[in-house]
This record gives structure tokens, C-alpha cells and sequence, in this order.
């Protein structure tokens, strides 16, 4: 997926697939946006048109710009269909034209002049591709598909090693593990932010960077990726809402009380979640519902209840209400969703999913890697948007047609997994262990550039916080304070 920036200031229209080719024109002006600024600061990614450049602009995906006698428009050419319902007749026909799509996109995307390689971390997604993908590379050169993974040998919380190996066990694959317990999350980032243009937000994409730098060494050009699988199947807990909405109490319970057994939830915190979103939520008005969170949290010991979010805490107040920060947020929040599909509809088309496809696109490209994504194949998110709720949920098994489908290819320690691990620990490992200096260091020396945007006396108190403690949730502040920084240090863009 190429992304596609352009700039109209009525005297001149310049178009790239990357932001520093239109900045390699000197009449183009280098103009702040703050709004994206807020939007980088609350990991707002809803937006599919604004940069961190006032007058450039992305094409928003599904969209096709004409110029015609001075006169730009822009137009959608193509949209999901959420109303699309597909109706079989049996379990086996569901799981025979899902694996029919999947099997398509994965050939598809094998095609290539260059060697082909693939990403396997152990989970369901990208063990998937692997282990289909190797079938199909058996007979083509040396008949072995290259995999690339990271391990945490150092933090377990984090580590797939164990369902990793599972896969490696089969043969047919020629493995490359690198350690990212010993990777900082900071690692190359200055050469990262040359190649994004703009602060970096993925805050595990040092993982992919390195990956790439070991498949480029290794003579790979393509690279099979099974990013966000998860949405286009949906794990179909929509449907618990879904019966709630609809008052299917015994269902409501079957299914919950499933879930929770692979899931390690509560079958009442499952059921109760549903109900509140669903049934009692919308009737109660909000400064009600702040009071009895107010009380409850008081009442179970917890922390105080404040009418703010984490950002508030630390987000200079004056630009947030220069830029109108709460009301951003809020306009793109989406009513609760009444149905699966609409739920599964609603994450195939939030902004995030354009953004991580475009952010790995330029990774990619710093080591002259296409990355290629079959889990995103139109024809396989089509079907999946499409199917019903109980193909995607069933008997507590999320994803549930896609580990039916994967019946005698993946390893069953795989296809019937019920958790994955967690990046987070492993993420703020690597910026403990190697960066805390670094990032002390850059927020003290670079106050100038963020206090117009941040609260300096706060996120002191915050990277401090972090240093001194094991286990807090401070990481991703420190982190996006950090890019930012730098990134406004040297990108020299006026306010």
C-alpha cells in the first residue's frame, strides 16, 4: 500500500508517495499543523487526511484525486459494504470459502522476481501465512521460505518462543530470530524518522526495522506480513453486545461463560460489560454515569475518578483549547456499535489501520523490502465483513472460522491458542534498560520545542516516575514526548 501526499496552495499542486518529495520543492512553505500535533500527543489516528505539514495532505485510502482546469476533487471510488451478508449452508461451506480467499491472497502475494520471506511471530495471524506459504514455496528454488522473528528470552510476558518453535518444528523453513529483549525501542531512530517524515507513533516498529535489516542481508525483497488478521476475521465478541442488544439472556450467558475459559476473563465481566454498553449505558445520562464511577471506584478502594484523561494530565491546557483537542476526540467517537458486523465494520475503517500499513510501507523501503499483506487482500476482508457473527465467535473460540479453516496446516498448540502474548512489557523493557538517560536528556534539552504542547513540569515529574519505577504506565508518554522532541528539533518547521 503506497501512500499518496499531496500539496494545493492555488499557485502550485505537487504530489509523492513520500512527504520529503514535496519538500524537496522550495516554494512549498514547512508549516506546522498543531492539530496534528494533538492528535500525535492523544494517539488520535482517526484522521486519513492530515500530516504533521499545514498544507500537505494524504489521499484518504479508497479515493482518486482529479485536477482538471485548475479545479481539484476528490472522490471515493470504492467502500466497504457493511450491509453484505452471506448466507450458506453449512459450517464446512463457511470454512471452504474462507480458506479458498486466504489461500488466494497468500498465492498472490508469493509472486516475485526476488526471494520471499516471511514474518513469524507464533500467533495465529502470521503462523498462518507461514505455514500456508511454505506449502506453496515446496518445489520453487531450495523449497524453503525464509521466516524472520523476535524473541524475549528476558522478559516472558512478551515472549512467543515457545508457539514459535511449534511452527519451526515442521521444516520446510529456513528461521532468522533476533532478540528483541536486547533492541531499543530508540534504536536508529533518527535514520527511522528520516524515511517517515514525520514522529514515529508505532511504538514497536524498531522490532520491524530490525526484522527488515536481517531479511535485506538475507537476500529477501518481499516480505509476507500477517498484520492486524485479527481485524479482518474480528473476533467476533461483537456478537456477546450483539445478544445483549437483543436480549438473548441464555445465549448471552452460554457464550460468556465460554469465552471466559479461554479468554481468562470473568463470565460475569463478559456478560456485564455487554449488558452496561448495550442495554443500560446509553439510558443514563453522563454526568450520572461520572458519579457512579465516582462511587464505585471509591467504594472497591481504587483511584480517585477525574473528569480527565491521561492526556489532560500532561498536554499543555492553552493549546488544547487553542486547537479544540476535546472536541476533535470526541467527534470521532462512533455510537455504540448494536451488531457484530457493524462493531467488525467499524475497525476495518478506523484511521489506524492506513496509517500502521503506510508506517511499515516506509520501514520497508529503507531496505529496499515490499511488504505485502494477505490478511488485507479486498477479496478475503470482503468475505470475512460478510460472514455471520457465529463463524467469527463460537463456543468461546475467537476467530473461529479461521482456526476451522487452518485444520491439518497449522500445529494445533497454534490453532487452538487462546491468548497471545503482550509487546508492552517487552517494549518498556528496551526503553528502561537502554534509553532512561537518553530520554532525560532529550526532554530536559529540548523543553523549548515542547513546552508550546506539553505540560514540561509534568512530564518531568513523569520521566522521573518512570525511571524510578519498575512497573508503571508511563512508557508511552516518555516515548511520544521523546519523538516529539526530537522530531520538532529537527525537522525545522515553523509554528
Amino acid at each position: 500500500m503506497k501512500p499518496f501526499y499531496y500539496c494545493n496552495d492555488g499557485d502550485i499542486f505537487a504530489f509523492a508517495s513520500e512527504i520529503k518529495g514535496i519538500l524537496s520543492i522550495s516554494a512549498i512553505p514547512r508549516v506546522l499543523d498543531e492539530v496534528a500535533v494533538g492528535d500525535y500527543l492523544t494517539s488520535t489516528l482517526d484522521d486519513v487526511e492530515r500530516t504533521f505539514y499545514k498544507d500537505i495532505r494524504r489521499l484518504p485510502p479508497g479515493h482518486q484525486l482529479t485536477i482538471r482546469h485548475g479545479d481539484m476533487t476528490v472522490r471515493r471510488y470504492w467502500a466497504l459494504d457493511p450491509s453484505r451478508e452471506l448466507l450458506l449452508g453449512s459450517d464446512e461451506e463457511y470454512v471452504e470459502g474462507f480458506r479458498e480467499a486466504f489461500d488466494n491472497a497468500v498465492r498472490s502475494r508469493m509472486r516475485s522476481a526476488y526471494p520471499v520471506g516471511s514474518f513469524l511471530s507464533g500467533g495465529l495471524d502470521s503462523s498462518s501465512i507461514t505455514c500456508v506459504a511454505r506449502d506453496m514455496a515446496k518445489g520453487q528454488d531450495n523449497g524453503r521460505l525464509s521466516t524472520f522473528s523476535a524473541v524475549f528470552d528476558d522478559v516472558a510476558e512478551s515472549d512467543e518462543s515457545k508457539y514459535l518453535n511449534l511452527v519451526l518444528s515442521q521444516n520446510g523453513v529456513d528461521p532468522e530470530v533476533i532478540r528483541g529483549d536486547r533492541l531499543s525501542p530508540l534504536v536508529d531512530l533518527e535514520r527511522r524518522m528520516r524515511h517517515e517524515d514525520e514522529p514515529i507513533l508505532a511504538f514497536n516498529l524498531h522490532l520491524n526495522w530490525s526484522l527488515f535489516e536481517a531479511a535485506s542481508k538475507k537476500g529477501v525483497r518481499v516480505m509476507l506480513d500477517g498484520f492486524d488478521g485479527d481485524t479482518t476475521i474480528s473476533h467476533g465478541t461483537g456478537l456477546l453486545r450483539e445478544l445483549a442488544h437483543e436480549r438473548r439472556w441464555v445465549a448471552l450467558a452460554r457464550e460468556s461463560r465460554a469465552l471466559s475459559k479461554h479468554s481468562k476473563i470473568s463470565p460475569w465481566k463478559l456478560v456485564s460489560r455487554a449488558v452496561w454498553h448495550y442495554q443500560v449505558k446509553g439510558w443514563i445520562p453522563r454526568p450520572v454515569r461520572s458519579t457512579m464511577a465516582a462511587v464505585r471506584s471509591g467504594l472497591l478502594g481504587g483511584p480517585k475518578v477525574q473528569d480527565e484523561t491521561d492526556w489532560q494530565a500532561y498536554v499543555n491546557k492553552d493549546f488544547a483549547r487553542r486547537v479544540g483537542l476535546q472536541d476533535r476526540i470526541d467527534s470521532y467517537r462512533n455510537p455504540p456499535a448494536k451488531t457484530e458486523r457493524e462493531e467488525h465494520f467499524n475497525r476495518l475503517t478506523w484511521g489506524v489501520m492506513p496509517y500502521t500499513l503506510e508506517v511499515l510501507d516506509r520501514s520497508a523501503a529503507a531496505f529496499g523490502i515490499e511488504p505485502r499483506y494477505p490478511f488485507w487482500d479486498k477479496r478475503l476482508v470482503e468475505y470475512c465483513l460478510s460472514l455471520p457473527p457465529g463463524q467469527k465467535l463460537r463456543n468461546g473460540w475467537t476467530r473461529w472460522v479461521l482456526r476451522a479453516a487452518m485444520e491439518g496446516t497449522l500445529p494445533p498448540g497454534i490453532q487452538w491458542r487462546g491468548r497471545k502474548s503482550n509487546l508492552g512489557p517487552g517494549f518498556e523493557h528496551g526503553l528502561r534498560t537502554f534509553e532512561t538517560k537518553r530520554i532525560e536528556g532529550v526532554i530536559c534539552e529540548n523543553s523549548e520545542y515542547l513546552s508550546r504542547y506539553v505540560n514540561i513540569d509534568a512530564l518531568k515529574q513523569t520521566v522521573h516516575r518512570f525511571a524510578a519505577t519498575e512497573v508503571n504506565g508511563d512508557s508511552v508518554v516518555v516515548w511520544k514526548a521523546t519523538n516529539l522532541a526530537m522530531w520538532l528539533k529537527k525537522a525545522d518547521i515553523s509554528a
